[in-house]
């Protein structure tokens, strides 16, 4: 094998590397951010696109808790996260992920009911809203909300296909007569 064509399998390598990396990364990570890293007082911009030149969309407070809509890393190596706020599931954007962590899903809102605990390996945790939506959340970050229809109105990007077949099999089984 030649010098060059080594260096083209090289460099073929480790862009296979890179792009198994991204998209690992994109398809991953925690469902719930909260903003962190600001003093209080400072918002956080949130803007239209992956760059501080984008235009801003809104603002977000100290320890607000957004959904995370996945994450990428630009050219010039910084990593934005794109979000959509739970105050109002139609506005999200980007921010800089220094400025977020991981956060638990925000507790439900009204009084509801804890239909399974999810003490069981593998078994989730299901709660029914006030609302009649429902909640099933799975041990190592997976959520996922169902109207009370049983429809899903939406599951965070670290669910799996299984655990998303799991959800809907056990809110079909509580919709039973």
């Amino acid at each position: 094998m030649g010098r060059t064509t080594f260096l083209v399998v090289v460099a073929a390598g480790l862009i296979t590397a890179r792009l198994a990396f991204v998209v690992q990364a994109e398809a991953s990570g925690p469902d719930f951010f909260a903003v962190a890293g600001v003093p209080a007082d400072t918002p956080v911009q949130l803007h239209a696109g992956p760059a501080m030149d984008a235009d801003v969309v809104g603002e977000l407070g100290e320890a607000e808790v957004v959904r995370n809509l996945g994450c990428e890393e630009t050219p010039d190596n910084m990593r934005w996260c794109r979000v959509g706020t739970l105050a109002d599931e139609s506005v999200d954007g980007w921010v800089l992920s220094r400025y977020l962590s991981e956060s638990a899903p925000p507790p439900a809102e009204g009084e509801g009911r804890v239909l399974s605990a999810g003490d069981k390996p593998g078994q989730p945790a299901v709660y029914q809203r006030a609302s009649g939506e429902f909640e099933v959340n799975f041990q190592g970050g997976c959520g996922a909300l169902f109207a009370r229809d049983g429809s899903r109105i939406t599951a965070g990007s670290s669910c799996s296909a299984d655990q998303l077949q799991a959800a809907e099999d056990v809110i079909s089984s509580l919709r039973q007569p």
